[in-house]
């Protein structure tokens, strides 16, 4: 969600009938290194937290992977990412796949959530 000049990023692990602190962590380190491969290697995070209690003796690697501030025993898993940067259009961007990516997930958003007309609609001007 947008806040101010920033996008946070929620990480839910609630779903997850065991949920273990590593998926958590595993799951932020893969959003960033996405997003580091399409933006560039100097993109870094305002702010990383995580819920479980982490370690003195590993907290040094979180910092020196997400390169920013990180807490431990937060509220939620969160990234927290500049606004400028997650809006800024990339030189490898391309305009036709991202089309095409908006039409595949409206198209699946709107087969699984029946109730949701806004979709529908959007799935049916799609379709023409």
């Amino acid at each position: 969600e947008e806040d101010g000049n920033t996008l946070v990023i929620t990480i839910s692990s609630e779903d997850r009938e065991f949920p273990h602190y590593y998926q958590d962590d595993s799951s932020s380190a893969i959003l960033i290194n996405m997003c580091r491969v399409n933006y560039g290697k100097e993109l870094n995070p305002i702010f990383v937290s995580f819920k479980h209690t982490g370690s003195t003796l590993c907290s040094g690697d979180y910092y020196s992977f997400f390169r920013c501030p990180v807490e431990f025993r937060a509220g939620q898993n969160q990234i927290i990412l500049p606004l400028d940067v997650v809006n800024k259009r990339l030189t490898s961007s391309n305009l036709q796949l991202a089309q095409i990516n908006d039409q595949v997930m409206i198209s699946y958003l709107a087969r699984h959530d029946k109730d949701d007309i806004i979709q529908q609609v959007k799935v049916a001007i799609l379709d023409q």
